[in-house]
């Protein structure tokens, strides 16, 4: 169930070229749509603004500092998209363009996982449903978190299959970085795959001793 086929070629291509126009209709929309942001945006923004004003001095930056940067939300999309502004400009649509970068990782991530349960042209029709929904369609171009944790949890949920919970001890070192980055976006998300792992052994057959070993180097992270 686990072995992809290798017929990589052409649906990779076909999913580049889905990729292109997809994210050519979304900056085109972005560039469109000139009304200022919402509330919930405009308050993430000023989160993004925090770091992004940390960032202008970088010698003075501390883990206390990064943690601290907001009441409740973990960093990650911050300080992700603080990096963002400093390269582009601080501005709205710099902090959704933010989300762009997650798409790439997203797509990436779909892709290997329809490839690693079936084929790679399940991976195309994968990358192709998921982001033709209209609610992701939809996130994309929102400077909120819930984009970068939807492509984190799906990262996690393919490395989880990948490496069949951790038994592979390279794959299980990304899965506990991947973890930890799902941590640091949303303090929930472990609820999104606590159950990925179990099902993985119970469909293989195998005992997990491997997802301990990836929820302790999330630990070993933290």
């Amino acid at each position: 169930m686990f072995e992809p086929k290798r017929d990589f070629r052409r649906p990779a291509i076909l999913a580049v070229i889905f990729l292109v126009i997809y994210v050519g209709a979304n900056l085109f929309w972005l560039d469109y749509d000139t009304l200022p942001p919402p509330f919930d945006q405009s308050a993430h923004g000023l989160i993004v603004l925090k770091y992004h004003q940390l960032l202008d001095h970088p010698v003075s930056l501390s883990g206390t500092k990064l943690l601290r940067g907001t009441n409740y939300w973990p960093p990650f999309f911050y300080f992700s998209s603080a990096i963002a502004t400093q390269i582009f400009g601080f501005s709205p649509d710099t902090i959704v363009l933010t989300n762009f970068f997650f798409l790439l990782l997203l797509a990436l991530a779909l892709f290997k996982l329809g490839e690693t349960l079936f084929n790679s042209w399940v991976g195309f029709l994968t990358v192709l449903l998921s982001l033709m929904c209209p609610l992701v369609y939809a996130l994309l171009r929102d400077g909120l978190i819930d984009f970068s944790l939807l492509t984190i949890v799906v990262v996690v949920q393919y490395l989880i299959i990948k490496s069949r919970g951790g038994q592979n001890l390279k794959l299980g070192l990304l899965l506990g970085l991947a973890m930890a980055a799902a941590l640091l976006t949303k303090w929930t998300s472990p609820i999104f795959f606590a159950f990925t792992g179990p099902l993985v052994f119970l469909v293989s057959g195998k005992e997990s001793p491997g997802l301990c070993g990836g929820l302790s180097a999330t630990g070993l992270l933290w």
